[in-house]
This record gives C-alpha cells, sequence and structure tokens, in this order.
C-alpha cells in the first residue's frame, strides 16, 4: 500500500510491478497533486541520471483510494502547486473546470479545498473533473501508444526546467513547472497565430490567480 505523495507512489508502484514480476498495490494519495495526476492512469514513472521519469513501468493499481482531507496537511504552495495540473486539464478539455478555477483558485488555495459550507460544491467539483477529464483521455491510450496526448500540455519543456532547477535556489515544485511551460506554449501559440490574444491572456491571468508561475529564470 502506497501512502503519499506522486514520488512515493511512483516508488512503490515500480517496486511492486518488478517485485515477484508483479505484486499487487493499492495507491491512496496524500497531495492535492498526486490525489489528481500520480492516482491516475497505469504509469510508475522515476527520475534517473538526470532525467525526469526516465524509468518505470505501465502497471496500474488494484485501487486508488482518494480522501482531500490530507490537503489540510499542506503548505498552501503545496496546494496552489497541484492547480497547475488541474489548469491544464481544464485548458485543453474541460471548460467548466476551467471557469471553476477561475473564479475560486484563491479560496481553493487559502481552504485546502476543504468546502466553505454545507452546501458548497465547489471543492469536491474541481477534483470530480480533474479526474474524470484525465481518465477520459488516459483509459483509451492507456499505455502511451499515441504520443499526441493532450494531458502532455505543460510538460514539453517543463520537464527539463524542473530538472534543471532541482537543487537550485529557484526550485519548482511539478505543477509550477508544467505551468511555466503552459504560459511559455501559450504565449508561442499566440505569436504563431494559433491562440487569440484573449484567450493567451486569460490563461496567463488564471495561472497567475491560482498562485503559479508564468515565468522562470531558467527557462
Amino acid at each position: 500500500i502506497a501512502i503519499g505523495g506522486g514520488v512515493c507512489l511512483d516508488v512503490v508502484g515500480l517496486a511492486a510491478s518488478m517485485f515477484r514480476r508483479r505484486t499487487p498495490y493499492i495507491r491512496v494519495p496524500t497531495t492535492s497533486l498526486s490525489y489528481v495526476d500520480a492516482s491516475v492512469g497505469a504509469k510508475n514513472g522515476c527520475n534517473f541520471a538526470g532525467s525526469k521519469n526516465r524509468l518505470g513501468t505501465y502497471v496500474p493499481p488494484v485501487a486508488a483510494l482518494l480522501d482531500s482531507s490530507f490537503f489540510l496537511t499542506q503548505s498552501t504552495r503545496d496546494i496552489s502547486n497541484s492547480l497547475g495540473e488541474m489548469c491544464k486539464m481544464g485548458i485543453m478539455k474541460s471548460p467548466e473546470l476551467l471557469e471553476l478555477l477561475e473564479h475560486n483558485g484563491p479560496r481553493l488555495i487559502s481552504s485546502k479545498f476543504a468546502p466553505q459550507s454545507s452546501d458548497d460544491a465547489v471543492p469536491a467539483r474541481v477534483l470530480q473533473l480533474s479526474i474524470q477529464t484525465m481518465l477520459e483521455e488516459l483509459t483509451p491510450n492507456l499505455w502511451e501508444d499515441c504520443l499526441d496526448r493532450l494531458v502532455d500540455f505543460g510538460h514539453a519543456v517543463g520537464q527539463n526546467l524542473e530538472m534543471d532547477a532541482l537543487g537550485s535556489d529557484q526550485e519548482l515544485m511539478h505543477g509550477e513547472a508544467v505551468a511555466t511551460d503552459m504560459a511559455f506554449m501559450s504565449v508561442l501559440s499566440n505569436v504563431l497565430g494559433s491562440l487569440s490574444d484573449s484567450d493567451r491572456d486569460r490563461i496567463l491571468r488564471i495561472l497567475q490567480t491560482c498562485g503559479l508561475p508564468t515565468y522562470h529564470s531558467m527557462l
């Protein structure tokens, strides 16, 4: 049973997939990022030789147990970091998710996804949409036979940036690196004529509203 953040879930998943050729395992994500990212799908990716996710396997867990109350143990930066992956799915796939983040980002961070009243459905809906949209994209292509994937937005140069910044005084968490990549690619897309000025500005504004970086000096 893997209980922890994304790195923990991936390491345990990789070890379980190799021990006796395959040992069933369960994922219990305890961070908001692993809740919507590492807990979903079949991949177990571990860093190796300075590269992100260089080693790994495609062995899904037998179950993933999700409990958002774990988020209360996290810092606000940790929560904001997870919004990078949620914004990714909102930008690429779900207008509803993007609008919820646009209007509720700061309070989701400050409350750590705890509902503000008995009828506050926003935190649960944001988490549900983040996972649902990810599963919709991953399920038909679970083994990544096709690399043209919406879920890889933010992972083109963001992966290398995250590793380059590792150990420096400008370290980036994963969601922050994804956000920086998305900001760069949105501006590039606008320059190439594929994205309107208003959509570019909205994406940058939402990322900043969610406490995410849109630039890094190492980029």
